[in-house]
């Protein structure tokens, strides 16, 4: 039989009642992984990821503003809950990167020891591999590691490493495509919460246009948070875009860290 259906079943808008009425009462927010800080869960919309649905994340900033530390502070909060994480760390020094997480544990080194985590550096990739691959990996991490939340650092960094296959005759905005395409069904077929980072394009204004690469990656994202770094040096976070929860807030919302955790700069945490 011609055409784009899976199969010749007839569907009905009415089967997915019940899910919805478990979304409702999930509240309809994305509190699957939050921050430590209260306030900055409500900025967006709740947190990050949502039970029974797929969750892509993007965090985007100019080099420099904290992108890995706030993602960072996402990996720790869900350690402390007992949930497993992978950390794809593809641009930091990894001894760095362990003392970073060290002091948002206060320095309890055997607690950060026993932490879920599957971490990965960039001496740990295969010398050559596909963007294909990468939706492989991220297929191993959800479904034989039983991660439940994935961090990618950035993906600027893993375009790069992939370029040197079959992939090296994609320019970036092709591949950035490509790794969309790939990374989607892997996410939705798992229920995954799936958490990028990305740089900014200093040859553009702010806002979602500046974030470097395709535009398919804000277009296909269900949640998109900023962390900017402005000229005095002050950080804010802000939420463009949060498809599986309502956003109440639209302004930038000030942070600070404080041992690389996250402090709000009214009252702290809460």
């Amino acid at each position: 039989m011609k055409g784009i259906r899976r199969s010749g079943k007839i569907d009905h808008i009415f089967n997915y009642r019940s899910r919805y009425e478990h979304l409702l009462a999930n509240k309809n927010t994305t509190e699957k992984f939050r921050f430590e800080d209260a306030k900055v869960n409500e900025w967006l919309g709740g947190g990050v990821g949502m039970e029974g649905t797929f969750e892509f994340c993007l965090l985007y900033g100019s080099s420099g503003a904290g992108k890995s530390i706030l993602a960072e502070n996402l990996c720790v909060a869900a350690g402390k809950q007992g949930k497993k994480y992978a950390l794809l760390s593809l641009e930091n020094d990894p001894a760095m990167t362990w003392g970073r997480m060290l002091k948002m544990y206060g320095g309890d080194a055997e607690s950060l020891a026993k932490t879920y985590m599957e971490f990965m550096c960039r001496h740990d990739l295969k010398e050559n591999f596909t963007i294909e691959d990468v939706g492989d990996e991220i297929d191993r991490l959800f479904n034989t590691e039983m991660c439940e939340l994935v961090v990618i650092d950035h993906i600027q960094e893993l375009m790069d490493l992939a370029s040197r296959t079959v992939d090296r005759t994609l320019n970036e905005n092709e591949k950035t495509r490509k790794f969309m395409q790939v990374v989607q069904d892997r996410l939705a077929a798992n229920n995954g919460t799936l958490v990028l980072l990305a740089h900014t394009n200093k040859s553009k204004l702010g806002g979602m246009e500046s974030v470097y690469g395709s535009s398919s990656l804000y277009q296909k994202a269900t949640k998109v948070i900023e962390i900017n770094r402005d000229e005095n040096g002050s950080l804010s976070i802000k939420c463009h875009k949060s498809r599986n929860s309502p956003l109440k807030h639209w302004d930038p919302l000030p942070i600070k860290f404080d041992e690389n955790l996250i402090v709000r700069t009214d009252n702290g945490l809460v």
